[in-house]
């Protein structure tokens, strides 16, 4: 498992400050040895990677209009007047919370026509806020 430059750096500093709590008495040597190595599996490249698409996307999600966008479009593929329609939001505002939530991954665009059509992508994430505001 091959960590970042500087993680490897913290996770040394860390480890002096945790021998001087072990030889106190504070902390026990094993209980510290287990949240190390499940601390390096979280600073790994991939879980750095995964990480951060994941904080990415829930930052999207901080905005009301955008977690009501999604919750439309876990009920099926809409088109962006619908969305302003059942929104009430103006059609430039619409487009810039879908440009948005498309780029973090979390909806699909599809033309047809001249129009645009929006989905969920099916993903833990827009389960995870469909099951958290189910009957809203």
């Amino acid at each position: 498992m091959r960590l970042l430059p500087q993680v490897q750096q913290m996770l040394e500093e860390m480890q002096k400050s945790v021998q001087n709590l072990v030889s106190e008495g504070v902390c026990s040597a094993s209980d510290i040895a287990a949240a190390i190595d499940r601390g390096r599996i979280l600073m790994t490249g991939e879980s750095c990677r995964k990480i951060d698409a994941l904080s990415r996307s829930l930052g999207v999600l901080g905005d009301p209009t955008r977690v009501r966008i999604l919750l439309l479009l876990l009920g099926g593929e809409m088109c962006v007047c619908e969305i302003e329609a059942a929104l009430n939001v103006r059609q430039a505002n619409a487009s810039h919370h879908l440009r948005v939530m498309e780029q973090a991954g979390l909806l699909k665009r599809t033309k047809k026509s001249r129009r645009a059509f929006y989905s969920a992508v099916s993903g833990e994430l827009t389960e995870l806020v469909g099951r958290a505001v189910e009957g809203a």
